[in-house]
């Protein structure tokens, strides 16, 4: 670790990552499937942990301190719902806090950024598995605990779409005859809304993982914004996105998980399994998409802006971008001979 390097720039698209991430689980869909809805947990846990590192590496002590202390008081002043549920929700962010703290600690200075992230995460998932194998009823408890969080959020989508049935102008719509069909429509909407967040329980430990490593990316560049100590290489650009292609055998067993007549809890796990690296293979499709825009000319801002309407507003988008990620395992076609170069990285 190098001691008083020059802080990174480039503060916007991290601050609005950043907000994003401590906002978007409150918006009335997606807090029906987030399994932490209180990301800041996560946030100052993680990052009183990297002050913490970079202190043992010549950092400030003063900086580790304020944080560890902002951390404490994020913990202990957050109103708690669901008690049960809660206190899983805070031990998982310690526990990955901690052991990407560790990972950070023992990891050559080269080593990149997604290495250690899952490794952390491994790890994390490693440690709270055998915690609950040996817990008399750990896992049952667990379930319950997540389960009952879900029935208890507020559905905000589903209550706007009930207010929005009942209002006089739909009710107008409806007596002409004009809104029969859109009628249908929404009444299923409304039943899909009403049991999506218990519905999504089964795909926590995947939107969990996922949740946990943008928590700490967004950490890694935070921390090397705030402090002069390194504790490695900055993040790259989504361009530059990749990973080992090992990882391709994590999604290789959620689909033969998925497909084959396993028992259920082994299909629950394929389906965990496929979601999560299959979102890992869609960000890779990002930065292959993201990587010939920038070729093309295309400024960070639209990119960012074109690559998150691709994944959101489109299914066969998501699709075309997990395939186009997968496809990089073997293609590499950031580096094709002939390929699109794009500009310097600012």
């Amino acid at each position: 670790m190098a001691a008083d390097a020059a802080r990174p720039g480039r503060w916007g698209l991290l601050l609005m990552a950043l907000a994003a991430f401590l906002l978007v689980p409150a918006t009335p869909l997606v807090q029906s499937v987030a399994p932490l809805r209180d990301t800041s947990w996560m946030v100052v846990v993680t990052l009183a942990i990297c002050m913490v590192v970079g202190w043992g590496g010549g950092g400030r002590g003063w900086l580790a301190v304020l944080w560890v202390l902002l951390a404490a008081a994020v913990l202990a002043s957050t109103p708690i719902v669901h008690p049960a549920y809660a206190s899983l929700e805070r031990g998982w962010a310690v526990l990955l806090a901690g052991a990407f703290g560790l990972v950070c600690e023992t990891s050559p200075s080269a080593t990149p950024f997604f290495t250690r992230a899952l490794t952390a995460l491994a790890m994390s998932v490693s440690i709270a598995g055998m915690l609950a194998a040996v817990t008399p009823g750990g896992l049952r408890t667990s379930a319950g605990a997540a389960r009952s969080d879900a029935e208890g959020r507020p559905n905000a989508a589903l209550v706007w779409m009930r207010e929005s049935e009942l209002s006089p102008e739909w009710q107008r719509w409806r007596a002409k005859g004009a809104g029969t069909s859109l009628d249908d429509a929404v009444q299923t909407a409304d039943s899909v809304v009403a049991s999506l967040p218990v519905d999504a329980v089964p795909y926590f430990p995947a939107l969990l993982g996922l949740e946990s490593l943008a928590a700490l990316a967004l950490c890694w560049g935070l921390y090397h914004r705030i402090s002069r100590t390194r504790l490695g290489e900055q993040l790259a650009a989504l361009r530059d996105f990749s990973f080992s292609d090992h990882l391709v055998w994590g999604l290789i067993a959620g689909i033969i998980l998925a497909i084959l007549p396993v028992p259920a809890a082994w299909r629950g796990t394929g389906m965990n399994l496929l979601l999560f690296f299959g979102t890992l293979y869609v960000v890779r499709g990002l930065g292959v998409l993201a990587w010939y825009l920038e070729a093309a000319g295309a400024g960070a801002l639209m990119i960012t802006a074109l690559a998150i309407a691709a994944a959101i507003l489109s299914a066969p988008a998501v699709l075309g971008l997990g395939l186009v990620g997968l496809g990089d395992t073997w293609m590499d076609w950031r580096h094709r001979p002939g390929g699109a170069t794009p500009g310097p990285t600012t």
